[in-house]
């Protein structure tokens, strides 16, 4: 773990961000469109660093991703555990900084949308 502090604190109330109006299922599905287009399929080993409530996680699974979603904040990867849970689709949730990430080598695509 790194000396500094990770300024998860604005973060802590995902609930702002859980009902946004432009945070839309569709309009994440045009986000993870776009990634296609710039990379092809995401069908392998993807990190989602900064994965909030994990919208582009569950996104990629349900495309065959094989993801791992990290976040600062513990109360955004309790809340994107649920929401895959309610959508049915797996994705492996981690509450750790990036920069204290290791073995990165194993993904073959990361994001941070």
């Amino acid at each position: 773990m790194s000396d500094r502090a990770a300024p998860v604190g604005f973060f802590d109330d995902g609930s702002p961000y859980l009902s946004h109006p432009l945070l839309t299922a569709e309009r994440t599905a045009a986000e993870i469109d776009e990634v296609e287009r710039l990379v092809g399929s995401v069908a392998g080993r993807v990190l989602d660093v900064g994965c909030g409530f994990g919208r582009h996680s569950i996104e990629l699974a349900s495309r065959g991703a094989d993801v791992t979603g990290i976040d600062p904040s513990s109360a955004m990867v309790s809340a994107a555990r649920e929401r895959a849970a309610e959508a049915k689709q797996f994705a492996d949730f981690i509450c750790i900084d990036a920069a204290d990430l290791r073995d990165v080598a194993r993904y073959d695509l990361a994001i941070c949308l």
